[in-house]
């Protein structure tokens, strides 16, 4: 989604009158993974290649971090 920021910028509860726009790329094959949902690993693959779509798509720099890792620095 592109400008969203300006419609509803952090910290803001309704969102202004602003267009926004959405950019919609290829469809990603993950069928490979399927029935290894309890592999963390086979998890984390899939969501690095979504990601790094989104980031292609959206301009946007990937952090290669999961929620684990923000986690345990968030405690340490």
């Amino acid at each position: 989604m592109i400008d969203t920021h300006i419609a509803q910028p952090i910290g803001q509860r309704v969102p202004s009158r602003h267009p926004i726009g959405v950019r919609i790329g290829e469809p990603l094959q993950i069928a490979a993974y399927a029935g290894r949902q309890d592999d963390r690993e086979a998890l984390r693959e899939p969501t690095d290649t979504v990601m790094q779509a989104i980031a292609a798509l959206s301009g946007q720099e990937y952090v290669d971090r999961d929620a684990a890792q923000y986690k345990h620095q968030a405690r340490a």
